[in-house]
């Protein structure tokens, strides 16, 4: 009865470890990857929405991944902009 609580313990443990590192990983991924965007900031105007700035910085990409990069880089709870507001966007290319 010992020896398996103690290889379920060790065999936790390893899975621990492997999940810690797998997470460690993504995460550098993600961070490397962002850092090689390149951003500009825009500003907000009267009459403007999420949807009509993100269909002008990338008019060949969906509007509805280009809101959600916006909201996540700007830390936007709703999607509600408002005048005079400077938003961090992502240069897209010409692709």
């Amino acid at each position: 009865m010992i020896t398996t609580n103690k290889q379920f313990l060790v065999i936790s443990m390893v899975l621990l470890v492997i999940i810690i590192l797998l997470t460690s990983i993504t995460v550098l991924h993600r961070t490397e990857a962002k850092e090689e965007m390149i951003y500009q900031e825009v500003l907000v105007v009267p009459g403007d929405t999420l949807w009509a700035i993100a269909r002008k910085i990338a008019p060949n990409q969906d509007p509805r991944k280009t809101i959600w990069e916006i909201r996540e880089e700007n830390q936007l709870k709703q999607a509600v902009v408002y005048p005079g507001q400077t938003l961090r966007v992502r240069v897209y290319g010409s692709t």
